[in-house]
């Protein structure tokens, strides 16, 4: 487009504002000029003069539409090429690798859908038990639990003096969580630990025993839960709650208890909280609980 149509244009006129005197302020010499056509529109005040505003404005509509019809010409010759592409024959060797190409990701859709359809033996198992338990530690660190039931098997007093806190809460006796013997991702009394600590296995060690998924999958598993829970505590501390030796959810309880902090900051870091913590929550009670979170 060499020139703009008057008749396809809409003009108007306003006050312009900065630095001009009274006179930019009190007289209408901004122009906005509307291609019709189009749609695109340019405002300019450059200018204390209407004239040179309305001179300007025309130049620049016309640079603006200009570059539209250029864009709009490239993307119809970009089309074109594409088009061109998807219709022209392949060649035997471009279909050759084409081919080769789908059999390989088929194969790797196939070995990530199966898995062992059987059961570890007690060997294999206690192995596979450890790397995943050493690498996980959240049923020992408060996050998938506030505490474990002391039994009438436990020595209260012998474990008591290792250091592990017990009271009542919800009608029985519990051992409280996080658990000072777990250290980093090793237990200090593996030996000496809680008959429930002995007992109970999360649903990714049950399905690897039985052969349902393979230990790199509860693998995964692990780290995705492991990840969720870190970002959890990084929103805890940023909201001012360090308090460590707590459960993760009574952390996050204390931290909607009135009063809360009103300023804008601290309410984005609640809402991101309150998403984490029940994100982390489906995965726990979907990947890892096997019994009612206590």
């Amino acid at each position: 487009m060499k020139k703009l149509h008057e008749s396809e244009i809409e003009e108007v006129f306003s006050r312009s504002s900065g630095p001009g005197g009274q006179h930019v302020n009190k007289v209408s010499t901004a122009v906005t000029l509307r291609h019709l056509p189009t749609g695109l529109s340019v405002t300019v005040s450059d200018s204390r003069s209407q004239a040179m505003n309305r001179e300007t404005a025309r130049r620049r509509l016309l640079q603006k539409i200009h570059e539209a019809v250029e864009a709009k010409k490239l993307e119809q010759l970009a089309e074109a090429s594409r088009e061109r592409r998807r219709k022209a024959k392949r060649s035997r060797g471009t279909k050759a690798k084409l081919v080769e190409s789908k059999r390989r990701r088929s194969e790797t859709k196939k070995m990530r859908g199966k898995v062992a359809l059987y059961p570890m033996n007690d060997s294999a198992f206690s192995e596979s038990a450890a790397r995943l338990c050493a690498a996980c530690g959240m049923c020992c660190n408060g996050v998938l639990f506030h505490g474990m039931a002391v039994q009438p098997e436990d020595p209260l007093r012998a474990l008591s003096a290792k250091g592990l806190r017990a009271r009542r809460r919800d009608g029985e006796v519990q051992f409280q969580q996080p658990c000072p013997a777990h250290d980093g991702n090793c237990c200090r009394i593996y030996a000496e630990r809680p008959q429930r600590c002995r007992a109970f296995d999360c649903r990714q060690l049950l399905a690897v025993s039985e052969g349902q998924i393979t230990e790199a999958q509860a693998m995964e598993k692990i780290q995705e839960a492991r990840r969720r829970s870190e970002r959890v505590r990084e929103l805890l501390e940023m909201l001012g709650d360090d308090r460590k030796i707590r459960p993760l959810a009574t952390r996050c309880a204390g931290v909607f208890t009135p009063p809360l902090d009103p300023s804008p900051h601290a309410v984005a870091l609640r809402a991101e909280l309150r998403g984490a913590m029940t994100a982390l929550e489906d995965v726990l009670a979907k990947d890892f609980r096997t019994e009612p979170a206590r």
